[in-house]
């Protein structure tokens, strides 16, 4: 198993808690629910975050294309600076970024 696919491993099984799905559904080529959305989105984002490219990432959660995973991390910090989440997803936010100190990525910006 790579690096990547650990890690992926580790943070579908830490996001499916706290967003209340099923870590199958975030890894699934099917489309899903806004939960599974936005489960996917933060996904993007941590392994973003440890330097894979978008293809990387695309190609490691359910084969989707690059332009996908850019459209994802877009979605989750619009949602984020214009504090349009939902209380479960601000949640999973905070317990996530925290896990993986997502907070320096999107200070960044």
């Amino acid at each position: 198993m790579t690096k990547l696919e650990q890690l992926t491993q580790e943070a579908v099984e830490i996001i499916a808690l706290h967003m209340c799905v099923r870590p199958e559904a975030i890894l699934s080529s099917k489309r899903g629910g806004w939960e599974v959305s936005d489960a996917r989105f933060i996904l993007y984002s941590v392994l973003a975050f440890h330097g894979y490219s978008y293809p990387e990432i695309g190609k490691v959660i359910g084969d989707r294309d690059r332009t996908s995973v850019i459209h994802g991390i877009n979605q989750l910090k619009e949602r984020r600076l214009l504090g349009n989440s939902e209380r479960r997803l601000k949640g999973a936010l905070l317990k996530v970024s925290k896990h993986y100190n997502l907070e320096a990525l999107w200070a960044a910006e």
